[in-house]
């Protein structure tokens, strides 16, 4: 019954330890067997890796995604940021030319709403 090919066990103490070594062999195989055969543990096994699989993708899409929002918003600051300073420096260089513009927008936007009320 030994898996190997020694000669066969002639005393009852090599007799019982073969046995015992044949049914660990055994139940072994046999829990082995019965591992792939239950669908269901292997179903339920098969999900639970495709769920951790899932949350893990959710992660990174989230820390992407937030990475991105914080990447826009330093954008968006610095362009808010730089047109300030433009604004700023501007003012301090020529300040009539500020007010000029300034009163140009003003001027045209009560053109356009003076053309509407009427048109």
């Amino acid at each position: 019954m030994s898996s190997t090919h020694a000669p066969e066990p002639t005393e009852p103490d090599e007799i019982r330890r073969d046995i015992e070594q044949t049914r660990e062999q055994l139940s072994e195989t046999v829990d082995a067997l019965a591992a792939r055969l239950d669908v269901k543990s292997r179903a339920n096994e098969k999900v639970r890796e495709l769920r951790q699989t899932a949350a893990q993708r959710a992660q990174e899409a989230r820390s992407q995604a937030v990475s991105g929002v914080h990447q826009a918003r330093t954008r968006a600051t610095g362009g808010v940021d730089g047109a300030r300073t433009w604004a700023q420096q501007t003012w301090a260089e020529r300040p009539q030319a500020v007010v000029a513009s300034a009163s140009a927008v003003v001027a045209a936007l009560v053109v356009v709403l003076v053309a509407r009320r009427r048109g």
